[in-house]
């Protein structure tokens, strides 16, 4: 006996399982794809035993491991979250590629594979016909009963490769018993015991070379996996007729439909994944060494390749990363493509603003010109095209196809050969990486034309990301020089107020006058002040919420506006309340903002000797949903229609200071955060601001008592379309103010 149980058992919690190599270059090939999910792993990882322990096992270890789950692979790949699976992938395929064992003659995996996919597939359909509920369980079984000999082959290859060759059967388990004082049956269930999972997956692999009369009242799972390795063993054969008979009662007919889709299954996998399975008909379960090894030499040497690309590409990144701005990451990659691919020379085409076409980079002091130099998108040439077609380019110098920006590049570079590496996110391309070869390197080139294609969409990820980093930049301090003037301009409103408050505050202290009403006032005023500076450093346009009664708002605003002479003597300023609006409550602070700006607007218009009204008409319905009206009347000269087209927008005005033309831009923005409307009418008798503020849908009973008692005082003009509600008390004398809601601009 060459080692003891306990000895063996030390390796196999140490052994690396060897993975199909093909099923790892396509996981490698998902590990550098932009939008790989979970599900995608998942389609991979069950076709291949190893790698299916190395994730079950990987999420037992984890920070939330999934003991007392039915085994199932969806769960142990969200326990370990995608980057956690990718980094995991990413080692194993590394691992295998240096490992002595890989390398050693014994990795011809192909007769395994097919052997325990078979089985994993036969386990499902098995389950199905037997209306066992675990499928997945089932699955895995079949995928895991013989990883047994995956984990003795890599714990000791060179003793345990005398038993390749041998049938799988309760004759190979007396030969390892012999060799290892241990079989694969008990090597498999113990690491798969070590899960701790809710299960008779251990068993299930223990007991399949059991004698079968022992199993026929065994779990439903050890009797699956048992006929399970019968199909992959035997096909549809006596032997399996029996076990078939015995276990579940199945016919010679139902299992030979399960072999016949189960063999189509594993060869339709094969073809997808590249994986020849010439001669392995007899190679049931164990990789043996002989000349069909050569095989599976092609997919060693890519999955070789395969993890070079994935260590370069990982520190390309790196490298591209440590840049902050586009010129810089250029520069990277472009000694980056000169070291890594023997580019004589690069140069950079990029996309223009209008889309049409590619524009050269001027990197550096040289060739300033070449920012110059474009290329239309749609000239029909091989550089265009590469972007265009998001492919790879390799152009030739006396090529007969060279278009004439073309031919310039070859002469500006001296080259015999350019390769066009397209810069793409996702559909998008970017631009083009356009570097000079040598003729000796462009065999080698199109070899790792893969690479090539890696290389670049790192570089066109690198660029892209300063470019939101900048464009993040500039939005930030965009936003913060709006907030900045967004200050300056409304605090100095009630500023104003407060300074007016002041002297009559002093005239009524020496009268020795009560003041509480003026001190309130203030104290508003300086809360406000505080709010909207407060407001700068959260970068909004929305002060706090204090909800009262609409009346009362604007009853305060041209109440505190008159007395402290806000409004000069010669404009009239008045509140009209031609409807009773049933307390409707709004956001105070918002609708004082917007009153003060409009009215100030209004009192700036008319310079002097005119009139502002601010009316509350009454209910709107507009588009099924109720609104109250409010309105701000001037009879100022009006606006012009340039003017009044971009309203709303933050422009330079007439007025003086940094903040000028900002007040409606900022009223704008609070009836939109009010959930409202704001509509402007002007003319050379004056100009109408029509507020239309929301009602919701779950108003109070007085709102929809006030308007139905209203209907009886409604006149003609009042019932227009789109109007419900009290109309003004004088009609002819106060339309001007309102109007219908429609077609307003």
């Amino acid at each position: 006996m060459l080692n003891s149980g306990q000895n063996i058992r030390q390796r196999l919690v140490t052994a690396r399982l060897p993975a199909m190599p093909h099923i790892l270059i396509k996981l490698l090939e998902l590990c550098q794809a932009e939008n790989a999910e979970l599900e995608d792993f998942a389609d991979l990882i069950t076709k291949d035993p190893a790698v299916t322990m190395k994730i079950l096992g990987a999420a037992n270890r984890s920070a939330h491991p999934v003991h007392g789950y039915r085994p199932g692979l969806q769960q142990s790949l969200l326990a370990l979250g995608i980057d956690a699976v990718k980094t995991l992938l990413i080692s194993e395929s590394i691992s295998q590629v240096f490992d002595g064992f890989t390398n050693s003659g014994h990795s011809d995996l192909r007769g395994f594979w097919r052997h325990s996919y078979t089985a994993a597939l036969a386990a499902r359909k098995i389950a199905v016909l037997t209306d066992y509920p675990h499928l997945d369980e089932a699955y895995l079984a079949g995928l895991l009963h013989d990883v047994g000999r995956l984990s003795l082959l890599s714990a000791a290859p060179q003793e345990y490769s005398t038993l390749l060759s041998h049938v799988d059967d309760s004759g190979l388990c007396v030969a390892e018993k012999q060799t290892f004082d241990i079989t694969h049956t008990e090597a498999g269930a113990w690491l798969i015991g070590q899960f701790s999972l809710d299960s008779f997956l251990a068993d299930g692999v223990l007991y399949h070379h059991h004698p079968v009369k022992k199993l026929v009242a065994a779990n439903p799972l050890i009797r699956i996996t048992m006929l399970a390795d019968m199909v992959a063993s035997h096909g549809a054969n006596e032997p399996a007729f029996e076990v078939a008979q015995l276990l579940f009662g199945l016919d010679a007919e139902t299992l030979l439909s399960i072999c016949n889709d189960t063999g189509e299954r594993v060869r339709e996998t094969a073809e997808s994944l590249k994986i020849d399975l010439s001669g392995t008909e007899q190679a049931m379960a164990v990789p043996y060494p002989s000349k069909r090894a050569s095989n599976d030499g092609n997919a060693r040497d890519q999955l070789a390749l395969e993890v070079q690309q994935v260590i370069l590409a990982s520190e390309i990144r790196r490298s591209f990363s440590a840049s902050n701005n586009e010129p810089g990451v250029m520069s990277a990659v472009a000694r980056s493509a000169e070291q890594q691919f023997g580019f004589g020379d690069v140069l950079f085409l990029m996309r223009d603003e209008d889309g049409q076409s590619l524009r050269g980079v001027a990197l550096g002091p040289a060739r300033q010109y070449f920012s110059e130099f474009s290329v239309p998108l749609r000239d029909g040439g091989a550089v265009s095209g590469s972007v265009e077609q998001r492919q790879i380019a390799f152009l030739n110098v006396g090529s007969d196809a060279l278009n004439l920006a073309e031919e310039q590049l070859f002469r500006l570079l001296g080259a015999e050969h350019l390769v066009c590496l397209p810069l793409l996110i996702g559909q998008h391309g970017l631009g083009v990486i356009i570097g000079s070869v040598p003729a000796f390197r462009l065999a080698g080139l199109r070899a790792r034309s893969g690479f090539l294609r890696a290389f670049a969409s790192h570089a066109a990820a690198a660029i892209e990301a300063v470019r939101d980093k900048a464009a993040e930049s500039a939005r930030i301090g965009e936003k913060f020089r709006q907030a900045s003037r967004w200050v300056v301009h409304e605090a100095s409103n009630p500023l104003s107020i407060i300074k007016n408050y002041l002297v009559v505050l002093d005239a009524k202290v020496a009268r020795k006058e009560s003041v509480q009403s003026e001190v309130a006032i203030l104290s508003q005023e300086i809360d406000r002040v505080s709010q909207i500076l407060r407001g700068l450093s959260d970068v909004q346009l929305e002060p706090s919420r204090e909800m009262l009664g609409i009346r009362q708002v604007v009853d305060d605003v041209v109440r505190f506006l008159r007395v402290t002479g806000f409004v000069p003597p010669s404009i009239r300023l008045e509140a009209q309340f031609q409807a009773e609006i049933a307390g409707f409550r709004v956001d105070s602070n918002a609708l004082k903002q917007i009153l003060v700006n409009l009215i100030k607007n209004a009192v700036e218009a008319i310079q002097e000797n005119g009139e502002v009204v601010v009316a509350i008409p009454g209910y709107i319905n507009r588009d099924g949903r109720l609104y109250c009206a409010l309105t701000v009347h001037d009879n100022g000269p009006g606006i012009a229609p340039p003017v009044l087209a971009k309203l709303f927008s933050p422009v330079r005005s007439a007025k003086s200071g940094d903040h000028a033309g900002l007040g409606l831009s900022i009223v704008h923005s609070l009836v939109q955060n009010m959930e409202g409307i704001i509509m402007c009418r002007s003319n050379g008798g004056g100009t109408t601001f029509e507020l239309l503020l929301p009602i919701d849908a779950g108003a109070n009973i007085e709102i929809n008592e006030a308007a139905g008692n209203s209907k009886s005082a409604q006149t003609k003009d009042a019932a227009k379309p789109g109007i419900t509600g009290v109309p003004f008390d004088d009609v002819s004398k106060h339309r001007k103010y309102i109007g219908d809601s429609h077609g307003r601009t």
